[in-house]
């Protein structure tokens, strides 16, 4: 972790407004089971993508993921629900549908 730690402080000084830096970190934090520790790390972050990178497929996939782990199921759906809305989407179904199945929800799929 702290390898990890210090690889997302440096490039978060170079770069700190890029997307994808601050998505890589929650992805991290999320694969990991860090994400607790980081609470706070992760809802400001997760807001900066909102608001930032919220035609990125991948954004909504980690709040849903996020939203699972905290057992909010009504914004992991939400979640879903933008990120399955957007152009790019498709490539990402397997993740969405994971998150929908994780809520007991069977996911409409493509034929």
């Amino acid at each position: 972790p702290k390898a990890a730690d210090e690889a997302y402080r440096i490039s978060n000084t170079a770069a700190g407004n890029m997307p994808a830096i601050k998505l890589v970190r929650i992805e991290y934090l999320l694969n990991s089971g860090l994400w607790e520790q980081h609470a706070a790390e992760m809802e400001k972050t997760l807001a900066y993508l909102r608001t930032h990178a919220s035609r990125q497929p991948s954004v909504w996939i980690a709040e849903g993921m996020y939203r699972l782990f905290l057992n909010d199921a009504d914004r992991a759906l939400k979640a879903v629900a933008l990120g399955m809305a957007l152009p790019a989407a498709g490539d990402y179904k397997p993740q969405f549908y994971a998150i929908l199945e994780n809520l007991n929800i069977e996911p409409e799929k493509d034929t």
